[in-house]
């Protein structure tokens, strides 16, 4: 694991629908990767994975975070959530 994916800690999330009325979670990591996630039954499937902003892993490194990397972002998105779960009144029905 690399220095850059050491210091991985969430900066932002949100919860929305998609226009199949099918709950969604943007999660924005501090360096500069956002993944959306579908929610289904409690769970967290990854949808898409892009890269923000002028200091974005992607433009630093030039590729895409590792499998590894990646598992321990939705470890912590999955935490976050599960953490925080009465901010979102859509998680309550």
């Amino acid at each position: 694991m690399n220095k850059i994916q050491k210091n991985i800690n969430i900066v932002g999330a949100s919860y929305f629908k998609q226009w199949d009325g099918n709950g969604c979670f943007a999660v924005q990591y501090n360096d500069g990767i956002t993944i959306t996630y579908t929610h289904t039954n409690d769970t967290l499937v990854l949808m898409c994975m892009l890269s923000v902003g002028l200091s974005s892993s992607y433009l630093r490194t030039g590729r895409w975070p590792s499998t590894a990397s990646i598992n321990t972002r939705s470890v912590l998105a999955n935490n976050w959530f599960t953490t925080n779960k009465k901010r979102y009144k859509l998680l309550k029905k």
